[in-house]
């Protein structure tokens, strides 16, 4: 797994990635009207990729129409958000969108700028690694 330091101190490890065309799916209309209904459905498109127990940030885009990829990463980390007990982890899916993708770039330098400043004691979800 790829890990990653955010501001805090805290190493988190990816767990999946997905990075999809924001547009994939629309044939008719423009950037400005699909927008809407993008951002309307996103928490239960997401869904269809992260598991349903793993908390979802959403990080707003700047930019209207949205940008033209849509990325979804999801987090885990091997201490707890709010639970200090050593059996216990964190999770945490954030999504994001951006107008390039790590092409041009390293994946890792990419998705380490988007999450560098997340609280993640504040979104994420601590689970038992016990628990099977």
């Amino acid at each position: 797994m790829t890990t990653f330091q955010l501001a805090s101190g805290r190493t988190i490890q990816l767990v999946q990635l997905s990075i999809t065309g924001t547009y994939a799916g629309f044939i008719e209309g423009t950037p400005e009207i699909a927008s809407k209904y993008i951002l309307d459905d996103l928490p239960k498109s997401i869904r269809k990729i992260v598991r349903w127990n793993t908390p979802l940030l959403i990080i707003p885009s700047k930019i209207h129409p949205l940008p033209d990829y849509l990325w979804i990463a999801e987090f885990t980390s091997s201490r707890g958000a709010k639970n200090t007990d050593s059996d216990y982890y964190s999770k945490l899916s954030v999504c994001w969108f951006s107008n390039k993708t790590a092409f041009n770039r390293k994946l890792n330098t990419v998705i380490s700028a988007m999450v560098v400043d997340i609280d993640w004691d504040q979104h994420a979800k601590d689970y038992d690694m016990m628990d099977f």
